[in-house]
Order: structure tokens, then C-alpha cells, then sequence
């Protein structure tokens, strides 16, 4: 393993989590997973 520090995060998709306005700033397609890092999505 490489010890690359990370930050998890469970989004509930039944509660309709990764619909937000607030997950539609890291990812528009509403999708799930994402990643995040320094401003690159993926």
C-alpha cells in the first residue's frame, strides 16, 4: 500500500444524499463514488 492519506464520506442514496445542491458542487452528474482531489474530479 502506498499510505496516501484520503477522506471517506457515505453519501445515503436512498435519502437522496447525491442529489444535493451541496454533492452537485463536487460532482454535476450526480454521480457516485467520486473523487476529489485538489480540484480534479474523477
Amino acid at each position: 500500500m502506498t499510505n496516501i492519506p484520503f477522506e471517506s464520506k457515505e453519501i445515503a442514496l436512498r435519502k437522496l444524499e447525491h442529489v444535493t445542491d451541496e454533492y452537485s458542487q463536487i460532482n454535476p452528474f450526480k454521480k457516485v463514488p467520486v473523487i476529489s482531489d485538489s480540484g480534479f474530479i474523477l
